[in-house]
Order: C-alpha cells, then sequence, then structure tokens
C-alpha cells in the first residue's frame, strides 16, 4: 500500500505520518527514510524531526537522493519480515536530486522516483511518502527554482496516482482526498 500525505509548511503532515507509521503494528519494522542532507544549514530542522521520532522505534535510514540504495540496502541486509516506512519528505529528496552544492542543476526525471517507489512497495507493507504543497505563493521565481517546482509538481501528481491513499493536512487535520 502506499499512502502520499501532502500539505503546506507545519500543517500536520510530519506528525500525521509519523503516527500512522507507528500504527502499523507490533511485529512491523518501522523504517524512517530521511532525505534531507545533513548538512549545518539544515541542523535545526533535522533535530527537530529526530526529537519528534524520539521513542518511536523507527529504524532511520538518512538517504538524500536516491532511494535505489534503500531498496538495495535492505535486500542484502534486512531478513526482519513484516516492514512499512515513511519517507520524509520529497521536496527534499527532489532539490538534492536537481540542486547541488556549487549552485549548478541537473535535470530529473521524475518517472525514475516513480519507479523506485514501486520497487519499494514491493518489500513494504506500507509506504508513507510526505510531500509539500509549495505552489500558492504567485512568486515569480528564477528559472531553476520554477523547473524545481514544475518536476515536484509532476511528482506530486505522480504520486497521487500509484497511491491508493492521499491525505492532505490542512490546520493539523488529515482530510482523504482518495
Amino acid at each position: 500500500m502506499i499512502v502520499t500525505v501532502i500539505g503546506g509548511s507545519a500543517s500536520g503532515k510530519s506528525a500525521y505520518a509519523e503516527k500512522r507509521l507507528s500504527d502499523t503494528g507490533a511485529g512491523t519494522a518501522k523504517y524512517y527514510i530521511a532525505t534531507m542532507k545533513n548538512e549545518s544549514y539544515n541542523e535545526e530542522r533535522i533535530r527537530k524531526h529526530v526529537l519528534g521520532r524520539a521513542g518511536k522505534a523507527f529504524i532511520t535510514i538518512e538517504e538524500p537522493e536516491n532511494l535505489k540504495r534503500v531498496m538495495d540496502s535492505l535486500l542484502y541486509n534486512d531478513d526482519s519480515g513484516e516492514k512499512a516506512c515513511l519517507i520524509e519528505d520529497m521536496s527534499n529528496l527532489l532539490a538534492n536530486i536537481i540542486f547541488d552544492v556549487d549552485g549548478g542543476m541537473t535535470e530529473c526525471d521524475v518517472n525514475d522516483i516513480i519507479k523506485d517507489i514501486k520497487s519499494l512497495s514491493d518489500v513494504f507493507k506500507e509506504v508513507i511518502i510526505v510531500t509539500n504543497d509549495i505552489f500558492g505563493d504567485g512568486i515569480d521565481y528564477p528559472d531553476s527554482t520554477k523547473y524545481y517546482l514544475e518536476q515536484l509538481g509532476l511528482l506530486n501528481q505522480m504520486l497521487a496516482g500509484i497511491s491508493d491513499t492521499v491525505i492532505r493536512t490542512v490546520l493539523g487535520i488529515p482530510l482523504v482526498i482518495k
């Protein structure tokens, strides 16, 4: 089962997704796939998310760019039985793929990300995906940011298409869309 959780900044999407992962049942190995690069400018956000996961018995995998590496690692290193995962989050993963530390950018085929998520859904009984809705501000961005936003919009549409359930969080309230 694939579940996509979408919302704006501080909408409650991460808290909802973490609770959903926690509720997957006893005996299920619960993986938290963290996509934020562990860089100094992200320290406070990472610390907040780590504290939020404390005591939840999640197995954290830090993978900022390539979900296929998660699959490869699990196929060779995990025989724990039933598994569920949370990918936190698609906007970071996509930004990490498109933008490099020197300010350059690389084109991204979001179909590759979708393919990797489908592969994860073959291994995990539930794949919970957090993504951002960052499209309503009306600002005229530089071309590189416009490209990123277009790709994130396309990725979000494709995620909704492959998901069994889509949840939008608004003011901490989960609303089922699909």
